[in-house]
């Protein structure tokens, strides 16, 4: 039976908890589900106090509850009242300077592309907008972040970037890299046996283990190690085998089956051979990747990386650092009172970064887009939230 598929949009700072077949999530942003056209969904209210309304490209009979059409379905939630302080996510937001106007706010959850830089470092990417804020040409002011957060921080210095026109995108689907190439020819060098092949090998790797086939030199069929010493010439590690080959000197031909890595298929604009890419924390657990190839075939452009990636991750960005300065805003904690009267901020749930100094950006922050946020953050408290983030599969 062919499945449809329910996309679920809502602003990062509305959550939305969804009941799918008795199965129940809770997330923020964005979800995309697989589902047959028979299946029963529901959106539920996270809280007494939360009122959903809902549009949809389809009719449905209640906005609520409703059973999948057999077409593809968006719906686009919004809520009567806005989640500020909701207790089982982290957050950080920006505060307008001269008011208590929120210009950005974003939660911590898995689908958050998070990069770790070392040491305990980490690199939130966000590529979202600042909303406006009361006042004319303002900048936010404040760094605010709930207490779980800021408590990872150690209270630590906060780095935000503006503008570096390398957003965070949607993955579209991902596959392994299975090709066969041929061996077209052969030839010593020194000691060594190379052999060449038609095409070049899509991958960063050094060394490569292959089943040859149909190859003219009976010995060499079967599992063997191959250093890549160029992208289509690989040098045969079994000294055996290149002994008989100086022996019987004829010209090596065959085929073998490469397996390697995964293809991301995604907008590749703005990538390139190299660039180091980041998935969302839930794929990634904040590790980067190479890009080794890039590609097209009947599917799309795609990114390939040397790395096996068992499940399709969501989002992706390219690893990068703002070098501008005059895009880079540093925030120190502040612990005096006054901080938090100004900007209306409750200490007993909150807490406040300040800027070093004003960002007087000509014309102000707002529709600028916020692209990324460095801070300290320990690894093992980053797993544990994000292994038990707010998601509940019991019936």
């Amino acid at each position: 039976m062919k499945h449809y598929e329910l996309t679920i949009n809502a602003n990062n700072d509305v959550p939305v908890s969804v009941r799918v077949n008795n199965k129940r999530s809770i997330f923020f942003g964005t979800k995309t589900f697989s589902l047959k056209p028979s299946s029963n969904v529901e959106l539920c209210e996270v809280s007494d106090t939360t009122k959903f309304s809902v549009l949809s490209n389809h009719q449905i009979k209640h906005h609520k509850k409703f059973e999948m059409p057999s077409s593809n379905l968006n719906l686009y939630v919004s809520s009567e009242r806005n989640l500020e302080h909701y207790d089982l996510s982290n957050y950080f937001l920006l505060k307008e300077v001269g008011s208590q106007t929120i210009m950005f706010k974003s939660f911590l959850t898995p689908d958050s592309v998070i990069e770790k830089l070392g040491k305990n470092k980490i690199r939130i990417y966000t590529s979202d907008k600042l909303k406006m804020g009361k006042l004319n040409f303002s900048s936010p002011a404040y760094f605010i972040a709930n207490r779980a957060f800021a408590t990872y921080t150690q209270y630590k210095g906060v780095q935000i970037a503006y503008n570096t026109n390398n957003s965070k995108k949607t993955i579209n689907q991902t596959s392994f890299f299975e090709k066969s190439f041929e061996i077209k020819s052969s030839y010593f060098e020194k000691e060594d046996l190379i052999l060449v092949t038609d095409e070049n090998l899509p991958t960063h790797k050094k060394e490569i283990s292959v089943y040859i086939s149909k190859c003219n030199l009976i010995q060499l069929n079967g599992m063997q190690n191959l250093e890549i010493l160029s992208p289509n010439l690989l040098k045969v590690k079994n000294f055996e085998i290149a002994e008989l080959q100086r022996r019987v000197s004829v010209n090596l031909t065959g085929s073998f089956y490469f397996v390697g890595g995964t293809k991301i298929y995604c907008d590749v604009s703005n990538f390139k051979i190299n660039d180091t890419i980041v998935f969302d924390y839930a794929t990634g657990g904040g590790t980067s990747y190479s890009i080794s190839s890039i590609s097209k075939d009947d599917q799309g452009f795609y990114l390939l990386i040397d790395e096996f990636i068992e499940s399709k991750p969501k989002f992706i960005c390219k690893s990068h650092t703002q070098e501008l300065n005059t895009e880079i805003v540093n925030f120190s904690y502040e612990n005096k009172t006054a901080y938090y009267t100004v900007s209306g901020t409750d200490m007993t749930k909150d807490l406040v970064w300040l800027t070093h100094k004003p960002d007087t950006v000509k014309g102000g922050r707002a529709n600028h887009t916020l692209s990324y946020v460095d801070c300290y953050f320990e690894y093992e408290e980053l797993e544990y939230i994000m292994r038990n983030s707010n998601e509940d599969t019991s019936n």
